[in-house]
């Protein structure tokens, strides 16, 4: 057994492991922004449907006080009219301006009140959402902390492993896994279907041989070490 072979390999899988632990905070601390996020779009979408509800609110209101108004003066001028009171010419016209107008109110009055319809419905919808949305964002805000400090600590506790296995090493070894993680993420890298699974490059038989008798062997195309796939495990 190739001893700093095997220091190799405890470093590569903690620094796996801390990559993984890092990705998972980050991911927990995103889902828990974009809950908070959701829920503050649904109550901004709350609040805009609610005021366009009052803005239809307010037009029903004008359109009802429109329509008696001219609903008055309808019945004023058939009054007029019917009585032969000022001009009997005057009073039909008044009385079929106030009718078409009267039509037009009916149907904005109408239209008005899908209008709501549809609101009251979107609103409805809208509160649901908020309803839930609220409900993710409790339970992230509860659990999300918890599992970021069990990362945390998970990635604590592979960097002592990892800081453990390299100090094992000569400083020519060591150095060298430093400038491969910092330069290309990873310092090894597994063999998979007879090629580097980094780069792709196809490894020759004699390296596989040699890696089976623990031998330090380095990809000819990317400079990582080789590890057999079953290493990965």
């Amino acid at each position: 057994m190739n001893e700093d072979f095997e220091q190799l390999k405890t470093a590569h899988h903690s620094d796996v492991a801390i990559r993984g632990a890092t990705q998972a905070i980050h991911d927990l601390r995103s889902a828990l922004l974009s809950a908070q996020k959701g829920y503050a779009s649904s109550l901004a979408n709350i609040e805009r449907l609610e005021k366009s509800g009052k803005e239809v609110w307010r037009e029903e209101k004008r359109a009802e006080e429109s329509t008696r108004s001219y609903t008055t003066q309808r019945e004023n001028a058939v009054r007029a009219l019917e009585q032969g009171l000022g001009s009997a010419e005057a009073a039909e016209r008044q009385i079929k301006q106030c009718e078409v107008i009267l039509d037009d109110l009916e149907t904005t009055t109408l239209e008005l009140m899908e209008r709501q319809e549809v609101l009251a419905a979107q609103l409805a919808e809208a509160r649901d959402t908020s309803a839930t949305a609220n409900t993710v964002v409790a339970t992230l805000t509860e659990d999300t902390p918890p599992q970021i400090i069990e990362r945390k600590r998970s990635v604590v506790e592979h960097t002592a492993t990892r800081d453990a296995a390299l100090a094992t090493l000569d400083a020519a070894l060591r150095d060298r896994y430093n400038a491969l993680t910092k330069r290309k993420v990873t310092a090894l890298a597994p063999i998979r279907r007879e090629a580097c699974s980094a780069c792709r490059r196809v490894v020759p038989a004699q390296q596989v041989v040699d890696l089976k008798l623990h031998r330090l062997q380095a990809c000819r195309g990317c400079g990582r070490w080789l590890i057999l796939d079953d290493d990965t495990n």
